[in-house]
């Protein structure tokens, strides 16, 4: 994910060890606690439009539609300008 080598790794852990010192295990803990808590709001967030996504997509098989999107004849292009009157007068 990251795509963190074992140096860049130790090196991270020295720096939290001088940061944290003997609240480094509390420090995890809250982190720990606190990612939980947000995919726990994200999924409870994202639950009710899933829910609706499948309602929409429910109706639209019972209508009997063939998902088909995309395939409808285009609009017929746009009739050319009306030609300037003749050159040449009275």
């Amino acid at each position: 994910m990251f795509d963190i080598g074992t140096g860049e790794l130790m090196v991270i852990l020295v720096l939290a060890l001088l940061m944290f010192g003997g609240r480094l295990p509390d420090v995890a803990r809250n982190l720990g606690r606190s990612v939980a808590e947000l995919k726990r709001g994200f999924s409870e967030t994202t639950r009710p439009l899933r829910e609706a996504r499948g309602e929409v997509e429910r109706g639209m098989a019972e209508a009997g539609d063939p998902g088909d999107r995309g395939t409808a004849t285009p609009p017929p292009p746009p009739s050319p300008p009306p030609s300037p009157p003749p050159a040449g007068g009275p």
